[in-house]
């Protein structure tokens, strides 16, 4: 389902804040429209959240054949 939030305040951030404040997901990856990820990054990273060993995972954008996942 699809839900399109109106934000009174300027900023990404307080804007992603309330979009995870109303998300009813399990797991929220949240991405900018810009960034390009190699096509196996959000099985890794639903598989490494799903694991319990992370419950927060930042991807840096990057070009190129491989991802870093920081911690």
């Amino acid at each position: 389902m699809q839900k399109i939030l109106d934000v009174a305040r300027p900023g990404v951030g307080y804007a992603t804040y309330l979009g995870v404040n109303e998300s009813r997901g399990e797991i929220i990856i949240r991405t900018d429209a810009d960034a390009v990820f190699p096509k196996d990054i959000i099985p890794f990273i639903v598989a490494m959240l799903r694991s319990r060993d992370k419950l927060v995972a930042h991807v840096g954008h990057i070009c190129g054949g491989g991802f870093i996942v920081y911690e």
